[in-house]
């Protein structure tokens, strides 16, 4: 390959767009209740970081249907550093978005 090549084909890659924050994709596996918050924290898996547009829609495209995870399963998408609980001093302002929906009708949500 010459350099004229390699320099066209470094203008045609696609350019990555940086998201403003990096966000993080955690998963919650629901233990029941009466248990401690350590436990419920524990609960909470981070699935990936996302830092770019490119990886949001790949990740978004790409997660699993509501109707293969299992019963009161919770998907957050939080700022990366941020955990997921109420007692996070980062959290003490925040709020929730929550979707319910018929079980019949959760992979059209």
């Amino acid at each position: 390959m010459n350099q004229r090549t390699a320099r066209h084909m470094k203008h045609e890659l696609p350019r990555l767009v940086a998201l403003q924050s990096s966000w993080t994709l955690c998963i919650n596996r629901y233990i029941g209740p009466g248990r401690t918050r350590a436990e419920y924290a524990n609960a909470i898996f981070d699935i990936c970081e996302l830092t770019n547009v490119h990886q949001f829609w790949s990740w978004f495209n790409n997660i699993p249907a509501a109707s293969n995870l299992r019963s009161s399963c919770t998907y957050y998408l939080i700022k990366t550093g941020v955990r997921p609980v109420w007692e996070n001093s980062a959290n003490v302002r925040g709020g929730t978005l929550s979707l319910r929906t018929p079980i019949d009708e959760a992979n059209e949500a």
